[in-house]
């Protein structure tokens, strides 16, 4: 059923004009556009067991600053993954190393924040990151000390 409100008598309108106008950009979007978004990594004797990601569009990100990111928050995520059973019940979102990919909006870039564990040699890790995300050599890579903290699952 289809229902249509009157624009006077809808406070949501502007929000559903403006969802409409996201939603086109992001159909016209290349699927090289480059992304944002969360990820986990699993790994085991320097190889990704497990790779799961969050990928969303940058028209659909939050203002951060100079930053557009994802509003997506990886404890709320796992919660979800857990409750899925697609994660350990008696897990938490710090088991494994995880990041965030962000737009500086300053320079024009895409910026990939994550933890020590992937050392600046290891192009494997980063090609994965860089192929989910579809971002492109001009990417930066940022350590974040937040994304250092994980617990299990090979460390």
């Amino acid at each position: 059923m289809f229902i249509v409100i009157p624009e006077e008598e809808s406070s949501l309108h502007p929000y559903l004009n403006d969802l409409k106008e996201k939603v086109k950009k992001a159909q016209e979007a290349s699927t090289d556009t480059p992304r944002i978004g969360i990820f986990w990594l699993h790994l085991k004797d320097g190889k990704i067991q497990t790779f799961f990601s969050i990928v969303e569009e940058l028209e659909f990100g939050q203002e951060f600053g100079k930053f557009t990111i994802s509003a997506k928050e990886h404890y709320v995520i796992w919660e979800s993954l857990k409750n899925h059973g697609m994660v350990p019940k008696n897990s938490n979102y710090e088991d494994l190393p995880r990041g965030r990919i962000a737009y500086d909006k300053e320079v024009n870039q895409y910026v990939v924040y994550l933890g020590g564990y992937v050392k600046s040699s290891n192009n494997i890790i980063k090609s994965v990151i860089k192929s989910e995300f579809k971002l492109k050599s001009n990417t930066r890579w940022e350590l974040d000390l937040h994304y250092n903290k994980f617990k299990r699952w090979g460390y």
